[in-house]
């Protein structure tokens, strides 16, 4: 899924939180933590995004 997919996923989803996982690590990966950052911030959506920490729990509130 690329980061606009995920824009238009979430509109879909008006009330979800956005949590990105899989978008580093690999080289396989086309777009990284800043496209998604700046997709989302140009969709004025970027106050739902939740960025998790490798191996650490989060805690989600809209």
């Amino acid at each position: 899924m690329t980061a606009s997919e995920a824009v238009e996923a979430a509109r879909s989803f008006a009330n979800a939180a956005i949590v990105p996982i899989h978008f580093e690590g690999w080289d396989h990966f086309s777009e990284k933590k800043q496209d998604i950052s700046r997709a989302f911030a140009t969709a004025g959506l970027e106050h739902r995004l939740r960025w998790p920490e490798l191996g650490r729990t989060i805690l989600i509130n809209l």
